[in-house]
């Protein structure tokens, strides 16, 4: 099963968030979304790549993204209603820590009762995954990710907030809150376990995984216009933070990528977008 996700709505709320209070740009934005999901409507019937889900930072208003909630800051023995598009610092690594900074953001803090497509509550959190950008030379480099699964009342994950690190892992952006179309099971981020990804490289590769090492959550920049073009066909997810892959480190001290289509591939068979 792949995911799907509108792929331009999290680019286009994260650069809303960033501009702050320029309300004509987010009517503007808003504009923008209601067309792109048109757009995505229209074309269900293509087939599509790898994650999916109902947009990431959908909120009911352009006046209620910037109007915090007033029990959770702006008021006396409060917090100080945090600055949107403002780094946020992380007081350490701890699971704690991190879920307290991403709840300093605008959107955590924004008015969550309308009636529109996105998630209303955000009281039920995971533990924050580390989500690691894959680098080769010559290729493009991208920031590394919390990600914040965030579950319904089943305890299903439902959405994940995603938390753009800066280069020595010490502040936050919430960078966008994305809705999963399928949801995951509870506190996860991906339909593969660790272990079923150690056992898929033991499988198709005959690695084992090296001593010492554990799989790690990865994503990668994706070539989008080969994509397009049809010059490379990719169904296997890891483009998106939101849509992690597993990363297995292997005993001849080679990483082997495992999708989400089950295949098991080396860096150089990934279509990374140039540098």
């Amino acid at each position: 099963m792949h995911r799907r996700q509108k792929p331009w709505t999290a680019k286009l709320w994260r650069y809303v968030e960033t501009i702050g209070g320029n309300l004509a740009f987010v009517a503007l934005a808003g504009a923008v979304l209601l067309t792109v999901a048109g757009v995505a409507i229209a074309s269900r019937h293509l087939p599509l790549t790898q994650a999916s889900g109902t947009g990431g930072s959908q909120l009911p208003s352009a006046n209620a993204q910037y109007t915090p909630r007033p029990d959770t800051c702006g008021a006396p023995a409060l917090p100080a209603c945090h600055v949107p598009g403002a780094r946020i610092p992380l007081a350490s690594q701890s699971p704690s820590d991190i879920i307290a900074a991403a709840r300093k953001s605008t959107l955590f803090t924004v008015d969550r009762s309308g009636n529109g497509d996105y998630v209303k509550d955000l009281s039920r959190l995971g533990i924050p995954q580390l989500i690691q950008a894959l680098h080769m030379p010559g290729k493009a480099s991208a920031p590394d990710y919390y990600d914040i699964p965030i579950f319904d009342g089943t305890g299903a994950t439902i959405a994940v907030a995603q938390l753009q690190l800066d280069a020595a892992h010490t502040s936050i952006i919430v960078a966008a809150i994305t809705t999963y179309a399928q949801p995951l099971p509870h506190d996860t981020l991906t339909h593969m376990s660790s272990a079923a990804a150690v056992s898929a490289v033991q499988a198709r590769r005959h690695i084992v995984l090296q001593t010492g090492r554990q799989p790690r959550l990865v994503y990668f920049p994706g070539d989008r216009a080969a994509e397009a073009t049809g010059k490379i066909t990719w169904v296997a997810g890891g483009q998106m933070p939101y849509d992690p892959i597993w990363a297995v480190p292997g005993a001849d001290g080679k990483d082997y990528i495992v999708g989400d289509d089950g295949q098991v591939y080396t860096l150089d068979q990934l279509p990374l977008v140039d540098g």
